[in-house]
């Protein structure tokens, strides 16, 4: 056979490379930094922020709901304790702080689904499936991503017996914008109900709490 109508064979060393996880980490990276690039040059980063605005509000006692039309377009929809995780991103210039907190996005959703009780070439494919939803939340700087991990990891910590951490995700889901309510789904799987349940409400005190620290308790109960 002519060797340039022989069938093309891939070479293995190459399908290995598609076969292995840091090569979806790194195209993960590469999405998000595109799209990073993208907000940069548009100038299209109202979605972040709105979410940098936050900690600010929280300083200032204003409403994290209210429309700002001199800083951004729209208005917040997630709950205090968001004002902290967005805070050291909100702490650098807007450009940094959008790349940041895009990556911030990303590995977060990574690490959780490589933490998912399933085969290695099971957690390769949940990584390839998943990008279009990356795509998505890291073209409008969303939370989407990390919203999405604090889902997995409910599950995972939970699947790992380490209810007190489980606990926590699902609770900090909650509180950010009830997203975290899809964990309990997971209660009727949990062999020592009372403990998690023990767990969930010192949870909910503490993040309840802690937005206090850098504001006015009352401001902070009101705006829940």
């Amino acid at each position: 056979m002519i060797p340039f109508l022989a069938p093309n064979k891939m070479n293995p060393s190459l399908t290995k490379v598609y076969e292995d996880n840091r090569f979806v980490f790194l195209l993960w990276i590469c999405v998000t930094l595109i799209f990073v690039i993208d907000s940069w040059i548009t100038n299209r980063l109202n979605n972040y922020l709105i979410f940098e605005n936050t900690f600010r509000n929280l300083l200032q006692q204003q409403s994290f709901y209210a429309l700002y039309p001199d800083f951004h377009e729209d208005a917040n929809h997630y709950g205090p304790i968001f004002s902290l995780i967005v805070a050291p991103f909100a702490a650098l210039p807007n450009w940094l702080g959008l790349l940041f907190w895009n990556l911030f996005n990303c590995i977060f959703l990574f690490k959780a689904v490589q933490s998912l009780p399933v085969s290695e070439k099971d957690r390769l494919i949940f990584g390839y499936i998943a990008i279009p939803c990356l795509i998505e939340s890291m073209l409008n700087q969303q939370f989407n991503a990390a919203a999405g991990a604090l889902i997995i990891l409910n599950f995972t910590q939970l699947n790992k017996n380490k209810g007190l951490f489980s606990a926590l995700f699902m609770v900090l889901g909650i509180f950010v914008k009830l997203y975290g309510i899809v964990g309990f789904a997971f209660f009727f799987f949990i062999k020592d109900k009372p403990r998690f349940i023990l767990y969930t409400l010192c949870w909910a005190l503490v993040l309840f709490v802690l937005p206090m620290i850098f504001s006015s308790p009352l401001f902070v109960a009101d705006s829940y």
